[in-house]
C-alpha cells in the first residue's frame, strides 16, 4: 500500500502567531509513534496577521472573513499534496476555521472538504469572550480592532457560522455540495477566565476539559501532559480510521455494496417532544396542525409527538407514561414555544432534559428572548440549540419545516390502527 500523506494544520488565536505551537509541534515531531511506516505526517502552521494595534494608516487589520479566505488558499496550495488534513485550533483560530467551513458550504464546495478528517478546537470563543465585552462597548469605539471586536458575546456573524457548521458539518448525514460530515471536538480550559466553558463548548456535542488557563492549555511541558496525550490520541485515531476506511471501501467494491431495507424503514419514522409556556388550546392546535401538515406532505414518514410537562403521555394512546427525561430520550428532537424561557418551569425542564440527553432543541419565541433566557440557553451545553423569533401565525409553519427536514433515526413506529404505537425494535 502506498504511503498516505497527512497534514496537521495548526491555527493560532488573537494577538498570537505560529510560535504559539512550537512546544507541541516539537514534541509531536520528535515522537516516534507519530511517524508510522504507512503514513507521512507533516505538521504545518497557518499564520495570519493579528497585531495588537494598527500602526500603519494605509493598512487595515483583516477580519475573520478575510482570514478565512486566506485559510482557503493555504489549504488549497500548501496542503494540495496531502490525502488527509487534520486541523488543530486555539482561541480565535477556531472561529476562523468555522468561517472557512461556512464559506465553503455557501459556495457549494462541500465535496472539497472531504480531506478534512478531524478538527480539534482549544478554548474557542464560540459565544464570545467576556474579556472583550467591555472593550467592545468602549475601547474599540476609539481604537477599532475588527478581530477583537467580533469576540464580544452573542456576535451574530459568529453564531451564524457556528449554526451552519453544526448543522451541515457535525450533523451532516451525507457528502454533497452543501454538507460534509467532519468530527469536531471542543475543549475548554479548567481555569480559563477569558473564554468560559459555556462559550468554548458552544453548540458542539463532542466536548472536554483540559487543565490550564487560556494560554497554558496548549503549552504541554512534556509528553506526559494531558493536552499532548489528547492531541496525539486524536491524530493517531484519525490515522487508524483512515486505514480502516480503506479496508471497508475495498470490501464494499468486492461485494458490490448493498443498501439495507431496514435502514430505509428506520429513516422514515421519528418522534419529537414539545413544551410551551402557554397551556391554551391555540398552541396545542399549532403543534397538532404542524404535525398533520408534515404527515400530509410526507405520509411515508411517521411523526409522533410527545407533550412534555410533569409527565408526558403519547398523544392518543395509553401506551406508557414518561418522565420528562424519558420522553426526551424517546424523541429525536425537542421543540419549545416560549416568550420567557427562564420563567417557564416546564420549558426549562425540557431544555435541561434535552441537554442531558444530548438531543437538538428548537426554541420559538413570539418576541426577542430576555437576556436571562439567552443565558439559560447558553448554559445548557452540550445541547444543540437553535432559536427562532416569529409571530404566532408563523410558528406552525416553522415547526412543519423542521419536522420535514430534521431527524432521521427511528424512535417509534406508528401502527395502522388508531393510537397503535410501539418502540423501534419491538416485534
Amino acid at each position: 500500500m502506498a504511503e498516505r500523506k497527512i497534514a496537521v494544520v495548526f491555527i493560532h488565536g488573537l494577538f498570537s502567531s505560529a510560535k504559539t505551537w512550537d512546544k507541541i509541534k516539537h514534541l509531536l515531531e520528535s515522537d516516534r509513534e507519530m511517524h508510522p511506516s504507512e503514513f507521512r505526517i507533516d505538521f504545518k502552521c497557518f499564520e495570519y496577521n493579528s497585531p495588537k494595534f494598527k500602526i500603519n494608516p494605509l493598512r487595515r487589520i483583516p477580519n475573520h472573513g478575510d482570514i478565512a479566505e486566506a485559510l482557503k488558499s493555504y489549504i488549497e496550495i500548501e496542503c494540495d499534496e496531502y490525502d488527509v488534513v487534520i486541523v488543530v485550533t486555539h482561541s480565535q483560530g477556531g472561529l476562523v476555521l468555522q468561517r472557512y467551513l461556512q464559506k465553503m458550504l455557501n459556495d457549494g464546495r462541500g465535496l472539497d472538504l472531504q480531506r478534512i478528517k478531524k478538527v480539534i478546537m482549544f478554548a474557542c470563543p464560540n459565544s464570545g469572550s467576556e474579556l472583550f465585552l467591555l472593550a467592545r462597548r468602549w475601547i474599540f469605539f476609539f481604537f477599532p480592532h475588527s478581530q477583537a471586536k467580533a469576540l464580544g458575546t452573542l456576535n451574530d456573524a459568529i453564531s451564524e457560522a457556528q449554526r451552519k457548521v453544526v448543522h451541515n458539518i457535525v450533523r451532516a448525514s451525507s457528502i454533497s455540495a452543501t454538507e460534509c460530515r467532519i468530527p469536531i471536538i471542543a475543549y475548554f480550559g479548567s481555569t480559563d477566565n477569558i473564554v468560559r466553558p459555556v462559550s468554548a463548548v458552544g453548540l458542539f456535542v463532542d466536548t472536554g476539559s483540559m487543565p490550564g488557563d487560556h494560554f497554558s492549555i496548549i503549552q504541554p511541558t512534556d509528553r506526559e501532559s494531558l493536552v499532548y496525550k489528547t492531541v496525539k490520541k486524536n491524530l493517531l485515531t484519525a490515522c487508524r480510521d483512515l486505514g480502516n476506511s480503506e479496508i471497508t471501501e475495498n470490501a464494499a467494491d468486492i461485494e458490490g455494496g448493498t443498501d439495507s431495507d431496514e435502514d430505509e424503514q428506520a429513516d422514515s419514522h421519528w418522534a419529537f417532544a414539545w413544551a410551551a409556556d402557554d397551556a391554551s388550546d391555540s398552541l396545542n392546535n399549532v403543534v397538532a396542525g404542524a404535525v398533520s401538515f408534515a404527515k400530509s406532505v410526507q405520509p411515508e414518514r411517521g411523526i409522533f409527538s410527545l407533550r412534555v410537562d410533569g409527565n408526558a403521555t403519547p398523544d392518543g394512546t395509553e401506551y406508557e407514561k414518561f418522565s420528562t427525561i424519558d420522553a426526551v430520550r424517546q424523541s429525536r428532537i425537542s421543540i419549545i414555544i416560549t416568550d420567557d424561557l427562564a420563567n417557564s418551569e416546564h420549558c426549562l425542564r425540557l431544555l435541561r432534559a434535552t441537554a442531558e440527553a444530548e438531543k437538538p432543541v428548537f426554541v420559538f419565541s413570539r418576541q426577542d428572548l430576555p437576556y436571562e433566557s439567552k443565558m439559560e440557553i447558553l448554559s445548557t451545553s452540550p445541547a444543540l440549540v437553535e432559536t427562532f423569533i416569529c409571530d404566532s401565525s408563523k410558528i406552525g409553519e416553522e415547526i412543519s419545516r423542521i419536522l420535514l427536514t430534521a431527524g432521521s433515526k427511528s424512535d417509534f413506529f406508528l401502527g395502522k390502527g388508531s393510537g397503535e404505537v410501539r418502540k423501534a425494535g419491538e416485534e
